[in-house]
């Protein structure tokens, strides 16, 4: 099999496929050193303060890469296409998680 270069990632979504300003309830927990129920207490305040978006970040199955994708679960779409390894597969394949998109700093 050759190579191909898959779809493009414009330069305005390049920070958010690269997971840039965006953090899961276990890296906050983990470097905030805040138990389970403190962190996602903290991700609740900081929603409603509106310094936290929540976004779902589907994972490859042929790579396992998670990337911030969709700003609702509404969004996503019946198949995922991976901006890394260039495979698509099937939504009902694919785990989702919760990521949160830092709405504040540059």
């Amino acid at each position: 099999m050759g190579n191909f270069v898959g779809k493009a990632i414009l330069p305005a979504n390049l920070d958010r496929v690269l997971g840039k300003k965006f953090v899961s309830e276990s890296q906050l927990r983990e470097n905030a050193r805040l138990t389970k129920h403190q962190s996602n207490k903290s991700i609740e305040v900081l929603i409603e303060r509106g310094l936290l978006q929540k976004w779902v970040a589907p994972k490859c199955l042929a790579c396992d890469y998670v990337w911030p994708e969709y700003p609702s679960e509404d969004d996503i779409e019946e198949e995922i296409f991976c901006p890394v390894c260039n495979e698509t597969t099937p939504s009902e394949f694919i785990t989702f998680y919760d990521v949160y998109k830092v709405m504040w700093g540059g």
